[in-house]
């Protein structure tokens, strides 16, 4: 670029005082102010103004000489400067940024005093400070007015931070809820063992009720047939001692005829068949077992077996049914029975089939008296597993008050074997209660016959029954022994009432006078009272009624 550039082109904004070079205008003025002072005395002659205007014109171009100089002088210092500067600028911007990735924390500090920088001291020299002039760079201001930069990872590690103690003051408030929640499940479950430990050691009992047998004779049948738009209906023999027979935990009836769901094969005497309905009203009576090794079991045959088997295993699988089997491996002669946590072990055989034979291959399908060695071992091999044995023997000379000699052998042999009771049934009429101790020194309680609990039969004996009452009752011990007995026992009245419309059962102490003058006996002409009756199971029994 030649020294003949304008002053303009050299300094864009030239008319500034900020702009001009300082030396070259004071002398400027300085000599102005002579030529000025020298014209005045002079006396304003012409030649010496001449003299004068030329050698200020001379001085002038002088002037504009130096003043040019001085100029391009400062124009190549401030170039050089600006290069300079704009150098140092780039190293610094690269120094920055290398070192920004290295340090991040480290370029923020340096960014941060590079900005806050004075203003005057990055001016170019020859420049003032504060004036209106374009620099080549920008400058931050100072003190209280400069920004730092805001950097979001110092709030992010932060948050971290943050949210680390608030992670560990939970673990440790989850770890303090977590023991207390442990101690106190421990004290509940310290606190539960005592009460399981307590309730372990307390006795168990269950009340048990059997009462005799059902003989559904025809004037029964006849009764309940087409009753309540059913084919037959028994609800009504039951309806009276719903109530009393609710409260015990197990109760027993022996339906001593074989249930049938052909019609051509309802009947009674002698060779019965009982419609399945009389099953349904012993279920809603609420007995949980039924016993039906009788010697009425064969009165429809083999296949009148395996009908009542299949009627209450298919309709009503809940009740224990006993003495009767359809399948070799399910006559095992030992039925179990749990309640209350009393495990009971039970038989039931009879004597006879009215002179009917089981088929051959087929000896199973019912329990048999004649197989009473082989029932006693599995009695004694049951004891090890029942905590009482209850055996139910269908036998005697029937219309007998007393035992024969033959029942009472055959109960003292099942007490040996390990019966604790003993319950008979099959001749009609109730005989009495013992407590019987055999030769061996066993014990065992024994009702002989319970008598007829269901029945249209001629004669105030064949109508009163009887019903066992016992109450089992099973101890625990603190070294895991138990032992178990029955605690009570006793021997109740049952009466069948029935006239021309309705055969019912009652507890001999629900039984009126005003019912016994319209029961079918009376009718017949053969009138009785109650305390009559009461009178003649005393004399059976030995007991108040």
């Amino acid at each position: 670029m030649s020294d003949s550039r304008s002053s303009r082109d050299e300094y864009p904004n030239y008319g500034s005082n900020a702009n001009r070079p300082r030396t070259s205008t004071r002398r400027v003025l300085v000599e102005d102010d002579r030529a000025y002072a020298y014209s005045r005395q002079s006396g304003g002659s012409r030649s010496r103004d001449g003299a004068s205007r030329e050698r200020n014109a001379n001085q002038d171009r002088g002037t504009t000489r130096d003043r040019d100089r001085d100029r391009n002088s400062n124009s190549a210092r401030d170039r050089n400067t600006t290069r300079e500067r704009s150098r140092s600028t780039r190293a610094s911007s690269s120094t920055r940024e290398s070192s920004r990735s290295r340090n991040a924390t480290r370029t923020s500090a340096a960014s941060s005093r590079t900005s806050m920088r004075s203003p005057r001291a990055a001016a170019p020299r020859g420049m003032r400070s504060g004036s209106g002039s374009s620099l080549p760079f920008t400058t931050q201001p100072s003190g209280a007015a400069a920004k730092l930069p805001f950097d979001w990872r110092l709030l992010v590690i932060a948050a971290a931070v943050l949210v680390l103690v608030i992670a560990v003051a939970s673990c440790a408030v989850n770890r303090n809820a977590q023991a207390q929640r442990e101690a106190e499940a421990a004290k509940e479950l310290e606190a539960a063992n005592a009460a399981a430990a307590a309730a372990a050691l307390e006795p168990k009992t269950v009340s048990f009720l059997a009462v005799g047998d059902i003989v559904a004779h025809d004037e029964m049948i006849e009764q309940s047939k087409g009753l309540n738009g059913k084919a037959y209906d028994f609800n009504h023999v039951f309806e009276p001692m719903l109530s009393r027979l609710a409260p015990y935990d197990l109760t027993s009836v022996t339906q001593e005829t074989p249930l049938v769901s052909d019609e051509s094969k309802v009947g009674g005497y002698p060779v019965f068949g009982t419609p399945v309905e009389m099953g349904d009203a012993i279920v809603n009576a609420g007995f949980d077992i039924v016993t039906s090794a009788t010697n009425h079991s064969m009165d429809q045959g083999i296949d009148g077996i395996f009908d009542t088997v299949n009627y209450w295993k298919n309709n009503h699988p809940e009740i224990t049914l006993m003495g009767l089997h359809d399948k070799a491996e399910a006559a095992d002669g030992v039925t179990f029975i749990e309640r209350n946590g009393i495990k009971i072990a039970m038989t039931d055989l009879t004597y006879d089939l009215n002179g009917f034979v089981l088929p051959e291959g087929q000896e199973y399908a019912v329990d048999m008296l004649s197989e009473l060695d082989a029932i006693c071992k599995n009695v004694e091999a049951a004891n090890s597993e029942a905590d009482i044995t209850i055996c139910y023997v269908h036998m005697g000379e029937e219309y007998a008050t007393t035992p024969s000699d033959e029942q009472r052998e055959v109960a003292a042999r099942l007490i040996d074997a390990g019966a604790d009771v003993v319950l008979g049934s099959h001749v009609h009429v109730v005989q009495p209660m013992e407590e019987v101790t055999t030769s061996a020194g066993n014990k065992g309680i024994v009702y002989y016959s319970l008598g007829n609990y269901a029945s249209n039969q001629a004669n105030v004996e064949n109508m009163l029954g009887g019903a066992a009452v016992l109450e089992i009752t099973k101890t625990p011990h603190e070294d895991g022994s138990a032992e178990t007995s029955v605690t009570s026992h006793s021997f109740v009245p049952v009466f069948c009432h029935y006239d021309y419309g309705t055969t019912q059962m009652y507890f001999l102490d629900d039984y009126t006078d005003e019912l016994a003058n319209t029961h079918f006996i009376t009718q017949y002409g053969n009138p009785f009272t109650v305390d009559q009756v009461k009178g003649i199971w005393q004399d059976i029994t030995g007991q108040s009624a």
